[in-house]
C-alpha cells in the first residue's frame, strides 16, 4: 500500500478495506487472511491520528486468528504467540487511547484465553486473570452496554460463583 500524506481521513480510506478484509477472514476462519490483514496494517502504524484504531485491528486479527486456531486444533504454542501478538497491540492502542473500550475487551479476552491455556499452572493462571478484572471495571465504567464487552464478559460470570457476583443465569 502507498501512504498518501494528509488527514486521517486519507488514512481512513485506504485502512477501511484491510479492516474488511480482517472481518470477512475471521467471518470465514481464514486464518491465513487475518495475517496478510494484520501485515497489510503495517505501513500505517507511524500515522498518529488513527493509530490507536490501527494498532486495535492489528490486535484483533491476532486475537480472532488464534480464536480460530482454538476451533482448527492449531499447535497450542501458536496460538499462545497469537494472543501475545494481540496483547502488545492492544496496549499500545490503550496507552493512545485510554478509553477505547474495544481494545480493553480484547485484552480481556486474550487474558482469558492465556488463563485457560495455563490454567495447570494455577500461579501463571491467577495472575493472567488477576490483570482482567480490573480492566473489566474499567471497561465497565465507560460502556456498560458495549456488545463486545457483553460478550467477553460471559464466560467471565459464567465462571465465577453467585456468591462473587457471577454465575449462570448471571452470565445469561
Amino acid at each position: 500500500s502507498v501512504i498518501r500524506p494528509g488527514r486521517a481521513n486519507d488514512t481512513a480510506k485506504q485502512v477501511a478495506p484491510i479492516v474488511a478484509q480482517i472481518q470477512h477472514a475471521d467471518y470465514a476462519g481464514d486464518r491465513a487472511a487475518m495475517q496478510k490483514g494484520y501485515d497489510d496494517l503495517k505501513p500505517f502504524l507511524e500515522g498518529k491520528e488513527l493509530a490507536s484504531r490501527i494498532r486495535y485491528w492489528r490486535g484483533f486479527a491476532q486475537w480472532r486468528r488464534a480464536i480460530n486456531g482454538f476451533n482448527d486444533s492449531v499447535d497450542p504454542k501458536e496460538l499462545e504467540q497469537n494472543l501475545k501478538s494481540a496483547l502488545g497491540e492492544f496496549k499500545i492502542a490503550m496507552d493512545k487511547d485510554p478509553r477505547f473500550v474495544d481494545a480493553k475487551v480484547g485484552t480481556i479476552s486474550c487474558l482469558g484465553y492465556l488463563a485457560f491455556m495455563n490454567r495447570q499452572d494455577q500461579t501463571r493462571a491467577k495472575e493472567l486473570v488477576g490483570q482482567i478484572m480490573p480492566l473489566v471495571k474499567e471497561a465497565i465504567d465507560i460502556a456498560p452496554d458495549n456488545p463486545r464487552l457483553i460478550w467477553v464478559r460471559g464466560p467471565i460470570l459464567w465462571n465465577t460463583p453467585p456468591e462473587r457476583g457471577g454465575g449462570h443465569d448471571k452470565a445469561i
